[in-house]
């Protein structure tokens, strides 16, 4: 039995995805078992939910200090001492647990350097790969005890390689997703919404959280300037969003408000296009599904990274305002702009990378 490991946090939705993805395709491989540990859970509940709670107002009501903290760390080499310091707490928890269950592979879906030190013999020590989850690359992935780095697209090896050590492998997987992603353009996942509607729609995509800046301002912009679609919001787990996006739909029937959903592949394939957050994982899945994107406001940070990839690519329009958001709703009714962001997406797109992962990591175990 091949024990595997998965290391994430709790910061924002994410993480957890990538780990589910990386899930079902060990659960496909016999004989393997896998456990999903949190990097700050283990040592404390309360310390892991302070964190994450200053890592969501940083982002939400001070993005520009959080950009500036993401730069003026993104060089700093795999020794620095800054990244043993953001990992002193968790450290000790983390391996105690690793030591316990004695894992043949490592998997970090977050970056952290808790593994710089292994408890483990030198020569029995268990396989360790990190997976890259934004467009971007930052100091805080890289450290020596990683065996491979899992990176999104060909364009970031460079990057990687200042950084990785030379005995590590950089390989080109794309970010895991879910398996629903995995299936060709146009081609129906089980358990296809049959509330997905007919008519052409604009998606638009708040995050697990629920959170847009100006989104009834957005909305309306979108029915001005886009009349013959109708609009819905994925409202994720934000209830008084859900709610004021129903309010707005009781005056104009064209507006609609989702709550989250599991299965929202369809949701982008059938889109005519979708104005989304940069996330990573949000960016990979809207390239996977060929769904064009209007980036509304990327945060400081691995955000705007990945808004500067995908819109260097084709696949996306990056917008700072309502303004910037009505000048690319018109350009993108030209005709022929959708169908080549379109292709766009399906070339950046890399697919099925949750399977590479798995296959290259039991090679190496």
């Amino acid at each position: 039995m091949t024990r595997v490991a998965l290391l994430t946090a709790g910061f924002g939705d994410g993480h957890g995805k990538v780990a589910q993805a990386l899930e079902e395709a060990f659960a496909a491989v016999t004989s393997v078992e896998v456990h999903t540990f949190d990097f700050y859970r283990g040592a404390s509940e309360t310390m892991a939910d302070f964190s994450e709670w200053v890592y969501e107002w940083t982002t939400r009501y001070t993005p520009v200090v959080y950009g500036a903290s993401y730069r003026l760390t993104a060089e700093f080499g795999p020794d620095h001492p800054f990244w043993r310091l953001l990992s002193g707490n968790s450290s000790k928890h983390i391996l105690k647990q690793l030591q316990d269950y004695n894992p043949d592979i490592i998997l970090q879906l977050f970056p952290d350097h808790s593994l710089r030190k292994l408890p483990f013999d030198r020569s029995d020590r268990p396989f360790i790969g990190a997976v890259l989850t934004d467009f971007s690359v930052h100091g805080r992935w890289f450290h020596r005890n990683i065996d491979a780095y899992y990176i999104p697209h060909l364009l970031l090896r460079e990057g990687v390689e200042r950084f990785a050590s030379q005995e590590a492998d950089v390989i080109t997987t794309g970010i895991p997703l879910r398996k629903q992603f995995d299936l060709a353009y146009g081609e129906e996942s089980e358990g296809t919404d049959s509330a997905l509607p007919v008519q052409a729609y604009i998606l638009v995509a708040t995050g697990g959280r629920g959170l847009f800046p100006e989104l009834k301002e957005t909305i309306y912009y979108l029915r001005e300037h886009w009349p013959q679609s109708d609009v819905y919001v994925l409202c994720g787990r934000n209830v008084l969003m859900r709610r004021e996006v129903r309010q707005l739909g009781r005056k104009d029937n064209a507006i609609h408000a989702l709550p989250y959903l599991e299965n929202v592949a369809e949701w982008y394939k059938r889109a005519e296009f979708a104005i989304v957050k940069s996330g990573g994982i949000t960016v990979a899945e809207c390239l996977a599904c060929h769904c064009p994107m209007v980036l509304y406001k990327p945060q400081p940070g691995q955000e705007a990274d990945n808004a500067q990839f995908v819109e260097s690519l084709g696949a996306a329009k990056r917008v700072n305002d309502l303004s910037q958001l009505a000048d690319a709703v018109l350009e993108i009714r030209e005709p022929g702009v959708l169908e080549k962001m379109r292709v766009a997406c399906d070339y950046a797109a890399v697919y099925r990378s949750a399977e590479a992962v798995v296959k290259h990591a039991l090679s190496r175990a």
